[in-house]
């Protein structure tokens, strides 16, 4: 089968995926890319400050950039682009079947469109994701009858975990058409061998928490929805029964602010260690007791299949759609009420009992997010590849 591919730029998080997709037997791969984001070095607005990936994004698989164009009345916009070129390559390629993740996108139309018109098979992966958002009137009725009739099209449908798995079938769409291909991450990457109590309070050391009792870990982009102050908050309920350590990896418009705000607070330890590459986040992640994920919007949450890799459990709101996969209270770590600092209070103690007692299992936890994985993503493509073809034959 030849599968065609389209993507906005390259990421970190996508492109492990493609290499290994890149070695299935039978599949012919070619990625398109609208963007030349290399990571090397361009300015992430999320980040507020230019980026370097230490991965490479763009070797073990085709690939091949095209040129989009502005819309004429989004200029601006940058990821508002129509594209002939890519329309010109896919006509072109004699391809058996069209990957397009989502719909949110002017392009994605441009290329849902050009594969109805075709009778090309239509792959997707959406992330789905209506937490905390209230939908009524007119709108949210044009809205269901839309994605009643995109499913209709869609050959297969690959869901990245619960969330997307049971909005698609709200909307109509088919189960024999559904194929678990989750958001994952190397887990590999932060799975530590032969990995001791000792080696952790090693880590502790190094980053000056020896003195701390529990130690809470953030690790994102510094922007309001991410609620990283909320943290502040929680633990200002939590100063006076805890010696807490904050180690908050990540950078952002918010650091200065948040940098205040958390100096204020008296912890007995904190740490801003900046933005770091994928590969330097182990150690982190195996210095803190917890990762808290306080966003407002969070459609999946790697960081959170980043730290259950590592061992360590997991505060999520109720808005992180990974949560609801990944997170069994007192076995993985615990969900709490978005933007309730009382809430988020509430599990952090309840951490902190736990560490004083049995504890959290790391091979528990590590074994619930080795199901979410890239190989896992594969087969879930595998398998949607021989039904759209079995379907075809």
């Amino acid at each position: 089968m030849r599968l065609a591919i389209v993507r906005t730029h390259p990421t970190q998080y996508f492109s492990p995926l493609f290499k290994a997709l890149a070695n299935v037997s039978g599949l012919e791969l070619k990625v398109f890319y609208l963007f030349e984001n290399r990571g090397r070095g361009e300015f992430d607005p999320g980040f507020n400050r230019n980026i370097s990936w230490d991965t490479e994004l763009l070797t073990g698989y085709e690939y091949e950039f095209v040129t989009p164009r502005p819309l004429p009345f989004k200029p601006k916009a940058v990821f508002e682009s129509r594209c002939p070129e890519l329309i010109e390559k896919l006509k072109s390629g004699n391809f058996d079947a069209i990957f397009c993740a989502g719909y949110g996108l002017w392009i994605d139309w441009q290329v849902i469109f050009f594969a109805i018109r075709n009778n090309i098979p239509l792959f997707c992966r959406p992330e789905l994701n209506d937490l905390g958002v209230v939908r009524r009137g007119p709108r949210n009725w044009l809205r269901t009858r839309f994605l009643n009739w995109y499913f209709s099209k869609v050959s297969a449908f690959l869901f990245i975990g619960k969330l997307a798995r049971d909005g698609y079938l709200s909307m109509g769409g088919e189960v024999s058409k559904a194929f678990f291909a989750p958001y994952a991450v190397n887990n590999e990457l932060f799975q530590l061998s032969n990995f001791t109590e000792e080696k952790k309070n090693s880590l502790k050391e190094r980053f000056g928490f020896e003195k701390c009792e529990l130690v809470l870990l953030y690790v994102g982009r510094l922007v309001p929805r991410k609620g990283v102050d909320l943290i502040a908050q929680a633990v200002t309920k939590l100063r006076h029964k805890i010696k807490i350590g904050l180690l908050i990896v990540g950078d952002g418009p918010e650091r200065s602010a948040l940098e205040s705000e958390f100096d204020a607070i008296g912890l007995e330890k904190l740490v801003f260690a900046g933005f770091q590459n994928q590969s330097k986040l182990s150690d982190y992640y195996h210095a803190a007791d917890v990762l808290v994920v306080p966003s407002f919007v969070e459609p999946w949450g790697l960081v959170v299949n980043e730290a259950m890799a590592s061992g360590i459990p997991v505060v999520a709101s109720d808005r992180v759609g990974s949560a609801y996969d990944l997170i069994e209270p007192e076995k993985t770590g615990y969900i709490f009420k978005a933007g309730d600092s009382f809430s988020l209070a509430k599990k952090i103690e309840q951490v902190f009992e736990m560490k004083q007692g049995l504890g959290f299992s790391r091979s528990y936890i590590q074994r619930k997010v080795s199901n979410y994985s890239i190989q896992e993503a594969v087969r879930g493509f595998s398998a949607a590849m021989k039904y759209v073809s079995s379907e075809s034959s």
